[in-house]
């Protein structure tokens, strides 16, 4: 059994100093002479990757100055062909899942959404190099620094708290809110689930990054059409 050091007050700091530093990474990079990031595909790839970036070094901070170790977020190579498997099947559920929900809840609330933030920069990428760009945020590094946040520091405080099913399920919200997309809350918050859900069965954060970039790659593909820009 993973040994959680941190509690759940790191958790809520950590969510409220991404929120924080993010939003004002927004304002500066609006207000600096900085031409490169003035276009809305500049400026979104650069706050994804601030993002990301933030949050992996917040979580690796809180756990060291914890004296945690890196095992102790699921970051061990233990089973991992099981827990490869168990990852690549849990892409294409995720998937398939997150589809038929997601089109249920759309009918039954009568609504179109609008395309997701990422989307419209896929469908906005022109060359290669933007292309491979996304491609890695969207479904390497994003991936990995949410499993490490959602499903490694984040669940097994919650689990600790409230057992399984109650670290699974608020995780898992947690997971869909912090998209800020309301028509897809419901959907984001079953994908969550899931990957949970693959956390606890594996031990290991490998099973759900696999799942999440699974996921995250064929929803790439079918956008963009193809996989690689070399």
């Amino acid at each position: 059994m993973l040994e959680i050091r941190w509690k759940l007050k790191h958790v809520v700091l950590i969510l409220i100093l991404t929120l924080v530093l993010v939003n004002g990474m927004n304002l500066l990079l609006g207000a600096l002479p900085l031409p490169g990031l003035k276009s809305f595909g500049a400026k979104v790839i650069f706050l994804t990757f601030f993002q990301d970036i933030l949050l992996l070094a917040l979580v690796l901070w809180v756990v060291e100055k914890n004296r945690g170790h890196l095992s102790d977020l699921g970051l061990t190579v233990k089973n991992w062909g099981k827990a490869f498997k168990w990852g690549v099947f849990g892409g294409f559920l995720i998937l398939i899942a997150v589809v038929v929900v997601g089109a249920f809840s759309f009918k039954i609330l009568k609504v179109n959404p609008p395309p997701q933030t990422f989307e419209k920069l896929l469908t906005l990428a022109k060359t290669p190099t933007e292309k491979n760009l996304l491609v890695f945020l969207g479904v390497f590094l994003g991936p990995f620094a949410e499993e490490l946040f959602f499903r490694g520091f984040s669940y097994p405080v919650l689990k600790k708290y409230m057992g399984v099913v109650g670290g699974i399920a608020v995780s898992s919200l947690l997971f869909g809110a912090m998209h800020f997309d309301p028509y897809r809350f419901l959907p984001l918050s079953l994908g969550g689930a899931i990957l949970a859900y693959l956390y606890e069965k594996t031990g290991t954060i490998l099973s759900p990054f696999v799942a999440h970039a699974t996921w995250n790659g064929i929803m790439t593909w079918f956008v963009m059409g193809k996989m690689f820009f070399f």
